[in-house]
């Protein structure tokens, strides 16, 4: 909690800066760094524990494969629901 303190930063807020304090920011977590985002993020994930049997995970392998993305990652029969975000206010949704 000291480093939220420490450069004013609320935990868990997405916060954009100039290239400067980008540096200084890497600079003070240097070797604590855990590089990926999002995208790499998911790959890690998916090679780990798989991808659920149900509509969204088929959605999802459907479109890995549409990318030509290799994914020989066999669905899960069991476990939990395929986990989604659900992000309001990007764009006007209408109705079908």
């Amino acid at each position: 909690m000291q480093f939220y303190k420490v450069w004013r930063i609320r935990k868990n807020d997405l916060m954009l800066t100039e290239e400067e304090q980008a540096v200084e920011l890497t600079e003070a977590v240097l070797g604590q760094e855990l590089l990926g985002g999002s995208g790499a993020n998911t790959i890690v994930i998916i090679s780990s524990f798989g991808v659920p049997n149900d509509r969204f995970g088929q959605i999802f392998g459907d479109n890995i494969y549409k990318a030509n993305v290799a994914f020989d990652t066999s669905p899960l029969e069991e476990g939990t629901a395929t986990a989604r975000s659900i992000i309001r206010n990007c764009y006007e949704i209408r109705p079908s």
